[in-house]
C-alpha cells in the first residue's frame, strides 16, 4: 500500500494511506488529488484538539488557518497579543495552559 506524506498541511507527521490519488504529467511532475480535503482537515483538527500535552507552533498555525483566523483575530479570542501568537507559531514562545486549553 502506498502512503503519502502530506507535507502541505504544514505538519510533520501526517501520512495518508487512502483517500488520495497521485498522477504524473508527461514532464514527470507529480500532482496529488485528495478526495475529501475538508474532511481530512477536520479530522486532523479534531485529533489536534483532543491530544494530550501542549500544541506545537505548527499545530497552532494549522488550527488557526483552518478556522480562517488571522494571528490578530486568534489573539483577541485568547486575550493575548498577536506577537504572542506569532511567537507560539515560530516555537519561540511557550503557550500558557489556559491558551492551550
Amino acid at each position: 500500500m502506498k502512503t503519502y506524506h502530506y507535507k502541505e498541511s504544514g505538519l510533520d507527521n501526517i501520512y495518508l494511506v487512502n483517500g488520495f490519488k497521485i498522477t504524473k504529467t508527461k514532464s514527470g511532475d507529480e500532482h496529488i488529488f485528495i478526495h475529501d480535503i475538508h474532511g481530512l482537515h477536520k479530522a486532523i483538527g479534531m485529533i489536534l484538539i483532543s491530544k494530550r500535552g501542549f500544541l506545537s507552533g505548527k499545530e497552532i498555525k494549522f488550527i488557526r488557518s483552518m478556522l480562517d483566523l488571522s494571528q490578530t483575530s486568534l489573539a483577541k479570542i485568547l486575550g493575548c497579543s498577536y506577537q504572542t501568537v506569532l511567537l507560539w507559531e515560530k516555537e519561540k514562545g511557550i503557550i500558557s495552559k489556559t491558551a492551550d486549553h
